[in-house]
């Protein structure tokens, strides 16, 4: 399969992820470059620099569009997609961050090479991991490669589990109905989004919530970045049961990993995906968004951070090489510090680290002693 120019598609209607497309295409900038020896996008660019043949306006594109992402998210008229792909220099592979519906359906269907890259939703891993949706006549060892990495994965779910447990209360597994934790999610989370461009809400779910939750205890779980919206949520569920939801403190792995038996719900937080490598129970009540157990067709593979900056790895997506994996155990952490994407992995490195405890215990008494002169 030649290549001869990357271009880096992605939901050109929305901005407000603009930084961490970009740290995903300059990662993987020269990787392409050595594997393709072709024209590659310049990171510091971007978004200017998307690899699109000159003369794309970004602006004339937007307006034959829906006013906003959200109502485009499925699908936008013919014309601006035919003004799209016009722009598509020949020889080209797609390579995009967390690509929306209607650009997957687009390029699928005008036949042109594409990958789909996002992070995992299962992030308790010893590093983040890369869900990747292949569209190439890529080397069949990747699958091969994305079931090992899912081996380790819950061999990593084993780990957590086990220092949480260890650093947690001592005794047997609580007796009882098990608790029930609803985790929210941000106002316009892309997984919210039906197939009319409507924002799904805990409402159109009320009785199926009712239903699971029963007279059990429940808590809700912000989201870090939901903001007022959150505590709006929490009002909305205790409305519809008839009571008081309190918001939960402790942190998710905490919980997921912990002795006591917890049934996870939410409307399509790709945390849900989590709860059963620790052997709780979670509950999806719309749909995920990148179904990595639960996805017949096999969309999305696994792939490390160390795999997609690897120039090998990009020469077996597109078929011209062989790839099984770097030689070493996947990094600790690497992607999480270079993103700075630590999510509810912080409190969990933190809390169940007596190494960082003294650091900030010591931290904190030098900077009184200071205070005092």
């Amino acid at each position: 399969m030649r290549i001869d120019h990357i271009v880096h598609l992605d939901d050109l209607l929305r901005t407000d992820s603009l930084r961490a497309r970009g740290f995903i295409y300059a990662s993987i900038a020269e990787p392409l470059r050595q594997a393709f020896a072709s024209v590659v996008p310049d990171p510091s660019r971007f978004p200017l620099d998307r690899g699109l043949s000159p003369g794309f306006e970004l602006s004339r594109f937007s307006r034959m569009c829906p006013s906003t992402w959200q109502t485009a998210y499925r699908g936008i008229p013919e014309p601006a997609v035919d003004y799209l792909l016009e722009h598509l220099p020949p020889n080209a592979l797609v390579i995009g961050y967390e690509m929306p519906p209607w650009l997957r359906n687009a390029l699928d269907a005008a036949k042109v090479p594409r990958v789909d890259l996002r992070v995992s939703p299962l992030r308790f891993a010893r590093d983040l991991v890369m869900a990747v949706e292949v569209r190439t006549p890529a080397d069949p060892g990747l699958s091969a490669l994305s079931s090992r990495l899912a081996a380790q994965i819950r061999i990593d779910a084993g780990l957590m589990q086990a220092a949480v447990q260890h650093n947690g209360p001592v005794g047997p597994t609580p007796e009882g109905l098990a608790h029930v934790v609803f985790i929210g999610q941000t106002e316009s989370d892309a997984s919210l989004i039906d197939d009319s461009g409507d924002l799904v809400r805990i409402e159109r779910y009320a009785d199926r919530l009712r239903t699971f939750v029963g007279q059990r205890s429940i808590s809700y779980a912000c989201h870090p970045y939901a903001g007022a919206y959150g505590s709006n949520e929490r009002r909305r569920i205790g409305r519809i049961l008839g009571r008081t939801v309190g918001r939960e403190k402790k942190p998710l792995y905490d919980l997921m990993a912990g002795r006591q038996r917890i049934d996870f719900i939410s409307i399509s937080s790709g945390a849900l995906q989590e709860a059963s490598h620790f052997g709780q129970r979670g509950e999806t009540l719309f749909r995920p968004i990148c179904p990595m157990e639960t996805d017949a067709q096999g969309r999305y593979q696994f792939a490390s951070f160390s795999d997609v900056t690897s120039p090998e790895y990009w020469l077996a997506v597109v078929g011209t090489g062989s790839y099984t994996g770097v030689a070493h155990p996947m990094p600790e952490n690497l992607m999480r510090r270079l993103h700075n994407a630590w999510w509810g992995y912080a409190d969990f490195y933190i809390d169940n680290d007596a190494f960082w405890r003294r650091v900030i215990s010591r931290s904190l008494w030098n900077m009184i002693k200071r205070m005092r002169g």
